[in-house]
C-alpha cells in the first residue's frame, strides 16, 4: 500500500501510521521529520487522521458543533504560533468575553429595573384603585339606606294622604243609603219605590227629604262578585233621614219584596232587602276582608258605623276602626 500524502510504498519496517477513519497509511516523517522511533509513532497512532479526512472531520465539527468563538479560537490555537502570541490571543479572547458579560449584566440589570418600576406602579394602582372602590362602595351603601329611608317615609306619607281621601270621600257619602235587593223592572220610578220602602218600614219620606236617588250601572257584592240586582243608591239632605231608615230596617230584622206590595215585584216577593250605608271603594274591601277573617274565625264581631268599618276580635275585647289593609294584619297572625 503506498503513503497517502508522498505515494512511496509503505513497507513492514518503515515507521508509518494507519488512519483511523480510512485505514489509509502515512509515513511518519511525511507528517513529522522528527518522529524517528516506532514508539514516537504509536503515540499518535490513537487518534490518528490522515489529512483528507482531518480536513473533512474538522469541516464537519464546526459547522455542527462548535460556536463561531470556539471555532475561531480552535484555529489560533492550533495555529503554530509562539506560546506567547497564543496567551496574548487567550488573554484577548477572555477580555472580550468578559465585556460581553458585562454588557449582558447591564442589561439584564436593566430589564430588572424596568420590572421593579412597573411592579411598582402596578401596586400603586391597585392601592388606589382599592381606596377609589371601597368609597364607592361606601357611598353606595350610605345611597341605599338613604333611598330606603325616603322610600319608608314617602310610603307612609302616601298612605296617610290615601287614609286621608278615603275620609274625605266617605264624608261625601255620610247622607247616602244604599238599598240591596229592589228588582230592576223596565220604566222602573225609583221615587216611588222609595216611598213604598218607608211605608213598608212604617214611616213616610217627602220627596224633599232627597236630593238623589239611582241605580249603580256596575255593582259587586262585599264578596267581590257581580250583583245580579244592581243596588240603588239615595243622597239624603240630612244624615238623620238615613239613619231613620237603617234604624227602622234593624227593628224589623226581616224585610222582602213582597213587603213592598207593589204588583209588578210578584215574583221577586221572597227576595230580601238590605239597607247599607254608602262606602267608598276601599272601605268596601275592607268590609269584605275583615268579614273573610270572620269567616276563618279570627275575628267575631264585623259591622259599619258612621260609614268606617269597626272590628272585634272577642267579647270586651277593643273596638278597632280600619282604615287600611295594615290594621287586618294583626287578625291574619
Amino acid at each position: 500500500m503506498s503513503c497517502l500524502l508522498c505515494k512511496v510504498s509503505v513497507t513492514r519496517s518503515t515507521l508509518s501510521m494507519q488512519c483511523r477513519k480510512c485505514n489509509g497509511l502515512v509515513h511518519a516523517s511525511c507528517l513529522d521529520p522528527k518522529v524517528e522511533t516506532q514508539g514516537e509513532a504509536e503515540m499518535l497512532k490513537a487518534s490518528f487522521l490522515c489529512p483528507p479526512c482531518g480536513k473533512e472531520h474538522r469541516v464537519q465539527s464546526r459547522d455542527q458543533d462548535s460556536p463561531a468563538v470556539s471555532r475561531k479560537l480552535m484555529r489560533n490555537l492550533s495555529d503554530p504560533k509562539s506560546s506567547d502570541d497564543k496567551m496574548d490571543y487567550l488573554i484577548t479572547s477572555v477580555k472580550g468575553l468578559s465585556a460581553s458579560l458585562d454588557e449582558l449584566k447591564n442589561s439584564v440589570s436593566s430589564c430588572r429595573n424596568t420590572v421593579n418600576e412597573t411592579n411598582s406602579r402596578i401596586v400603586s394602582l391597585e392601592t388606589s384603585l382599592g381606596a377609589r372602590i371601597e368609597t364607592i362602595e361606601k357611598s353606595h351603601v350610605e345611597m341605599v339606606g338613604r333611598v330606603s329611608e325616603l322610600e319608608g317615609r314617602y310610603l307612609k306619607e302616601i298612605g296617610l294622604l290615601n287614609s286621608h281621601i278615603n275620609a274625605l270621600e266617605q264624608q261625601t257619602r255620610r247622607t247616602s243609603l244604599e238599598i240591596v235587593g229592589l228588582p230592576h223592572v223596565k220604566g222602573e220610578n225609583l221615587s216611588t219605590l222609595l216611598l213604598s220602602l218607608a211605608m213598608a218600614l212604617g214611616f213616610t219620606v217627602d220627596p224633599s227629604e232627597y236630593d238623589v236617588i239611582f241605580r249603580i250601572t256596575s255593582s259587586r257584592r262585599p264578596d267581590g262578585t257581580e250583583a245580579s240586582v244592581q243596588p240603588v243608591i239615595v243622597r239624603f239632605l240630612r244624615e238623620e233621614t238615613k239613619h231613620k231608615f237603617l234604624h227602622a230596617r234593624k227593628v224589623r230584622r226581616s224585610l222582602k219584596v213582597g213587603d213592598l206590595r207593589i204588583p209588578e215585584f210578584s215574583d221577586f216577593a221572597d227576595n230580601a232587602i238590605y239597607l247599607n250605608e254608602s262606602l267608598t271603594q276601599l272601605n268596601r274591601k275592607l268590609l269584605r276582608l275583615a268579614r273573610d277573617l270572620k269567616s276563618a274565625g279570627r275575628i267575631k264581631y264585623v259591622w259599619v258605623k258612621n260609614g268606617s268599618v269597626c272590628v272585634r276580635k272577642t267579647d270586651g275585647a277593643k273596638v278597632s276602626i280600619l282604615k287600611d289593609e295594615v290594621d287586618l294584619v294583626p287578625y291574619q297572625q
